[in-house]
């Protein structure tokens, strides 16, 4: 790897980098929630708690919100959240924002859910992810994810994504983790047609899992 793609690298867990990418009146993203967020929140009960990790300008947060549930919006951009913070505040929905790398937060709270969609870490960052998940949720609580998958470079598919397919996630990867103290609902790997907002638009190829932790899921 030459040292100007460590250095784009670097510069994605920057919160600058999402600062800059935020700053357009445009929502980057969009506003529409998640596809696959919205087939299977109905597994958490109306009016419950949910953890948005790494909820950039809110889009998924915001859709939770107007569902009924308690939601908790962690975010390292500041500017992220300022536009969630904003369009939260002229729907007169409730949303808790919290400026804060995903690996750095803690809290003493237990969701009812966890929600992430294309957070893209290293492989080492992503082992420490999937150690703090249980850690967040209550008993029997539920985890909704989606990532792209390392095809989304091999078949240069437009839809977004890191360059680097190390910051991707393979299904093989999510079986290893969730086979113990979890309950799996959905596991896929599927090349699906992305809508969400100017950089993630056309084909795309993605891993998804929702999944229910159990009583002998990691410590939390």
């Amino acid at each position: 790897m030459n040292r100007n793609f460590i250095l784009i690298k670097l510069e994605r867990m920057n919160p600058e980098f999402w600062n800059k990418r935020y700053a357009s009146q445009e929502w980057v993203y969009g506003l529409l929630e998640n596809d696959f967020l919205r087939e299977e929140i109905s597994r958490v009960q109306k009016g419950g708690s949910v953890l948005d990790l790494a909820s950039g300008e809110g889009r998924n947060s915001l859709f939770l919100a107007r569902q009924g549930y308690s939601v908790t919006a962690v975010e390292q951009s500041f500017v992220g959240l300022e536009k969630l913070k904003k369009q939260s505040k002229a729907e007169g929905l409730p949303v808790i924002c919290i400026e804060s790398d995903v690996l750095a937060y803690k809290t003493d709270q237990k969701f009812d859910a966890i929600v992430i969609t294309f957070l893209h870490l290293s492989p080492t960052e992503r082992e420490t992810l999937y150690h703090l998940l249980p850690s967040f949720l209550k008993p029997e609580g539920i985890f909704i994810a989606e990532w792209f998958h390392p095809d989304q470079r091999i078949k240069d598919f437009p839809s977004g994504g890191p360059e680097d397919p190390n910051f991707m996630v393979t299904l093989e990867e999510l079986q290893k983790e969730f086979q113990n103290g979890w309950k799996v609902f959905r596991l896929e790997h599927v090349e699906r047609d992305l809508d969400e907002g100017e950089k993630h638009s056309g084909k795309g190829s993605v891993v998804r899992i929702c999944a229910q932790k159990t009583i002998d899921s990691r410590k939390s």
